[in-house]
């Protein structure tokens, strides 16, 4: 701030400034100015430098493929996921969730993701399942 600046300031203006006239500034305790030396600058050519020797950081998490789980059972499709790093979420043809319990009674009949897209880690795979047709012998 100006000598002037402060001249023409209220009292309002100034709370919390600690202003110093210049006269208050011993001449020993400022430190005298130096010449400073300006830094080589080096330059360099591409075929100094090996490109893929430098580091790269990974744009995103890495991406797995959906493998064809259709016409499994739901343990196993489960397994088959879990394998990659995905999770399994299943419904009947009703809409009904099918409990973890009679996944083994159940097979994938369509998967939402198709085969071979790749998706984030972590992600749920729909698919909707249906009973297995076991045949029944006895009497």
């Amino acid at each position: 701030m100006s000598a002037r600046a402060v001249e023409e300031a209220g009292e309002d203006d100034l709370d919390g400034l600690a202003v110093f006239a210049v006269d208050d500034v011993e001449a020993e305790s400022v430190a005298p100015v130096t010449a400073v030396e300006p830094m080589a600058m080096a330059t360099v050519t591409e075929a100094e430098v090996d490109v893929a020797a430098l580091p790269v950081e990974p744009l995103g998490p890495a991406l797995v493929v959906v493998p064809d789980i259709e016409q499994m059972t739901l343990r196993k499709a489960a397994k088959e996921l879990a394998a990659v790093g995905l999770k399994l979420s299943v419904r009947d043809e009703y809409g009904d969730a099918v409990p973890r319990w009679s996944w083994g009674d159940y097979e994938v009949r369509t998967q939402k993701v198709d085969a071979g897209t790749e998706v984030v880690p972590g992600a749920t795979v729909k698919a909707k399942a249906r009973p297995l047709r076991r045949l029944v012998s006895g009497y």
